[in-house]
């Protein structure tokens, strides 16, 4: 380093009030501050070297503090909390739509329908998650990333991002609405953020926003026009024609805001989840939440993942890694099934709950290809034990510190 060199750096560790492990470029230097200006890790600052003498001194030039993302979190988890429920009844309606129920068809407006199926297409098949890649895509796919994604295409292709956020406004009519979500996924496709949940989620809802206005648009229309026809037997076969298709209008909007709610649950559920990733103070361990359907050919199955720092596990060498995965898939024909997996030095040790007699001898009888599969991978395996027991939410082991301490 010279005299006046400035330098970007971030604060990736804490030893005490004033002593901190700074990352500049490919290296990691201790540093020391007056306790006067605290940083916390996540820091990124901007800094020049005042004196080359041993020690070097730096002078901050600017500091971006995790304040500002943890008044971010609070304020996503505010919006994001009230309205976020699990994708159970999400994955329902899918599954329904999938197998073409006619009875669930029947009631879902066309455009809508047309909506899920795209949504199904983009779903991670579940043969696909038994390898590393195939896991690895689905979880970046999730919805948590979709706005890292989104700033990685803002550098890559910024041209397509342009005509996506510069489709005029449409009106009225649902075919100027139609054509502006159609242009809209044929714009999606060429970027990486196609097959995201949280876009599909979000397209669905603009998609279901601009049918309820269409339809609201459509009501207003027809009570000005029976109001400027003035013979009487006019009115009265209106009258007549809209009372017969007010069943059939009624089920459909009910049936569109109930979809409204899950779709719109479902996307604060993703919300309440990339907020959980956000590591904002020293002592939070991070913590990876992901819930999403996955396809099981007509089936459509909900997996529920957490990976976090396992703090309860003991080592004998606190250097050693050790995380923890909590794992929940309900499967629509065999019932559900909980795990959580903890590593500690490459040593796998699972316990997994399973809710009926036949799915946990069923389990027990192939934990010996889990055993494989985990050798496969270069881990070596401890104990691995399935147990049937029904767990509720609240009985499977995660770590929640990410919504404690906020206030609301």
């Amino acid at each position: 380093m010279f005299i006046g060199q400035i330098v970007n750096a971030t604060v990736i560790k804490k030893h005490s009030p004033d002593s901190f492990i700074l990352q500049i470029g490919n290296q990691q230097i201790e540093a020391k501050t007056d306790q006067s200006r605290p940083l916390n890790i996540g820091d990124q600052l901007k800094l020049v070297v005042e004196k080359q003498d041993n020690p070097v001194t730096l002078r901050v030039l600017q500091q971006n503090q995790t304040k500002v993302i943890h008044e971010a979190k609070q304020q996503l988890l505010r919006e994001s909390m009230p309205k976020q429920a699990g994708m159970e009844k999400l994955t329902s309606v899918l599954a329904q739509v999938s197998k073409n129920v006619k009875d669930v068809i029947k009631t879902i407006p066309a455009p809508i329908e047309q909506q899920f199926k795209k949504l199904i297409e983009q779903l991670p098949v579940k043969n696909n998650l038994n390898n590393e890649s195939g896991l690895k895509t689905a979880i970046k796919n999730s919805g948590i990333f979709l706005e890292a994604k989104l700033l990685t295409e803002v550098k890559t292709k910024p041209d397509s991002l342009l005509k996506l956020t510069n489709l005029p406004a449409q009106k009225a009519s649902s075919s100027t609405s139609g054509q502006s979500t159609a242009q809209a996924h044929q714009l999606t496709q060429n970027l990486e953020i196609a097959k995201d949940l949280k876009t599909n989620l979000l397209q669905l809802s603009d998609v279901i926003n601009k049918y309820k206005q269409n339809i609201k648009n459509q009501e207003n229309g027809f009570i000005k026009q029976v109001q400027l026809t003035s013979p009487e037997s006019t009115r009265s076969n209106a009258a007549k024609v809209q009372n017969s298709n007010k069943l059939v209008e009624q089920a459909l909007k009910a049936e569109t805001e109930m979809l409204s709610k899950h779709i719109e649950s479902s996307i604060a559920r993703i919300e309440v989840n990339q907020s959980k990733a956000i590591v904002t103070h020293d002592n939070q361990a991070p913590l990876w939440s992901i819930e999403m359907p996955v396809k099981d050919k007509q089936d459509i199955d909900l997996l529920k993942l957490n990976i976090h720092a396992d703090r309860d596990s003991k080592s004998d060498d606190e250097q050693q890694l050790r995380w923890a995965t909590d794992l929940k898939i309900t499967f629509e024909n065999i019932g559900t099934i909980s795990a959580k997996l903890s590593v500690i030095d490459k040593e796998v040790n699972a316990t997994l709950w399973s809710e009926n007699e036949i799915l946990n001898d069923l389990i027990n009888s192939n934990l010996s290809l889990l055993n494989n599969q985990i050798e496969k991978c270069g881990l070596s395996t401890g104990k691995i034990v399935c147990v049937q027991e029904t767990l509720s939410e609240q009985d499977i082991p995660h770590t929640s510190n990410n919504l404690i301490n906020i206030t609301i």
